[in-house]
């Protein structure tokens, strides 16, 4: 059960938590959360809204394509962002309650990273 819920990070975001605990990776996920929701979602919108009309009517140089793309790709990063930032709330949660503890998490990064990790590295 532990290994799904750690699988939902990268080996680097493994080593992070193992040496600084969540709050590093919290920050770093509700960054990305927070450029996705406000800088990259308007202006997909925006430029879907402006191009609209031009695709409407026919036109071949709309930018309506290229704003919804920006909007579907935001969706799917805030999506896949917003489930790796849910689970870590729980991964702390279960370290708190002392359902995960540092061994847990020490031999999930040493599987996960099994040919780039030595558990002797400082950083």
């Amino acid at each position: 059960a532990h290994i799904e819920l750690l699988s939902h990070f990268y080996g680097s975001e493994l080593k992070l938590i193992v040496n600084s605990g969540c709050e590093t990776l919290r920050r770093t996920l509700l960054t990305r959360l927070m450029i996705g929701g406000c800088l990259v979602a308007p202006v997909g919108a925006l430029l879907l809204a402006l191009g609209m009309p031009a695709l409407l009517d026919g036109e071949d140089a709309s930018v309506a394509p290229l704003g919804s793309f920006l909007l579907g790709v935001t969706v799917l990063v805030l999506w896949f962002e917003g489930v790796r930032y849910l689970r870590l709330g729980e991964l702390r949660s279960k370290q708190e309650s002392g359902e995960i503890g540092m061994p847990i998490l020490e031999g999930s990064l040493a599987y996960w990273s099994r040919f780039t990790y030595s558990p002797k590295d400082g950083d």
